[in-house]
């Protein structure tokens, strides 16, 4: 990946492909499959290690400023960083294939994991405990592991949202751990690959670029 600044100069960041990347106060943070993560400084136009090299590549990123928290994830394992000393305060080992996507709710002190095992996970931060693990195995996919491919997620107050490689939406109960709903996507629908929540409004879009928007009257105008 490069980095492109106010004078169309490019400086290169990682050997490898980003796989993720969040605004953060001093700039941007990135995961790359090069194992590492790297902060971009705005104001010292460069960029530095954010913790030690991975095992793995990374996929999934979040941060969260309220909790001093960042997260990221790999083949099977997520690590939750303290934002101002950057060392790890949690390490977890909890899906068998790649992690691709996670969100820290910070409302709830939860830790939120979607990956290619087919699982998404609840941990209760606050207790360190896990809570929930959510199966996206139907009659349709259950031939194939990569169709239930979690690829996508985003917590909306107490439900969770997922995306999957076969092109269906699912929410959960994220108290409860159950089903609500699953929502299929567009005719041979293509991997959920981003998710947000908005203004009464869901927006996912998908491998091929395909947006879709639902309307929701519980989602509140708050950008999740």
């Amino acid at each position: 990946g490069r980095i492109l600044n106010e004078s169309l100069t490019s400086q290169k960041m990682h050997s490898g492909n980003i796989n993720a990347i969040k605004i953060t106060k001093p700039g941007f943070i990135t995961a790359s499959s090069d194992r590492r993560l790297r902060i971009f400084d705005w104001e010292k136009g460069d960029y530095y290690d954010f913790g030690k090299k991975h095992s793995s590549g990374m996929w999934g990123l979040d941060v969260n400023a309220e909790k001093h928290l960042l997260g990221t994830s790999g083949l099977g394992f997520v690590t939750l960083y303290d934002t101002r000393s950057h060392l790890p305060v949690i390490h977890l080992e909890n899906h068998t294939s790649w992690i691709r996507t996670l969100q820290i709710h910070a409302e709830k002190d939860l830790l939120v994991t979607g990956s290619a095992d087919s699982e998404a996970h609840v941990f209760d931060l606050r207790y360190c405990r896990p809570l929930h693990r959510m199966r996206h195995t139907t009659a349709e996919n259950a031939m194939s592991t990569r169709t239930q491919e979690v690829r996508s997620l985003k917590c909306v107050g107490s439900r969770l949202i997922t995306g999957c490689y076969d092109g269906f939406t699912r929410e959960w109960d994220l108290i409860t751990g159950q089903l609500n709903d699953i929502i299929p996507g567009r005719a041979g629908g293509k991997p959920i690959e981003v998710i947000q929540a908005c203004c009464k409004r869901m927006v996912s879009v998908d491998w091929d670029g395909v947006i879709t928007c639902i309307q929701d009257s519980s989602i509140s105008d708050t950008f999740y």
